[in-house]
């Protein structure tokens, strides 16, 4: 049997923000300046969108050795949808 595709999601939760908070950061603007990213960047994550590598390298950098990946993220298995054309496909469920 095939081992599951995985993927990551960001916590987007209160724990989130009372790591930011930590940090004396309040808001998206701030922690888009924190991290040296855009604040589009730092909108579009915030509302679920996919996950640059550079957001989540700089969040990172930004709060080791404090935090870790576990703090941040979850790994997560790619849910199974179909296509329509019989075939599985490994797509992220939006």
């Amino acid at each position: 049997m095939a081992q599951a595709q995985t993927t990551i999601r960001f916590r987007n939760d209160e724990q989130f923000w009372k790591y930011m908070a930590l940090k004396d950061i309040r808001d998206q603007a701030g922690l888009a300046k924190a991290i040296g990213v855009d604040r589009a960047t730092v909108t579009r994550t915030l509302k679920g969108g996919s996950l640059g590598i550079v957001f989540v390298s700089q969040l990172l950098a930004a709060f080791h050795p404090d935090l870790a990946f576990e703090d941040f993220f979850d790994v997560v298995p790619i849910p199974e949808q179909r296509t329509g054309d019989g075939v599985e496909d490994k797509v992220p469920a939006a």
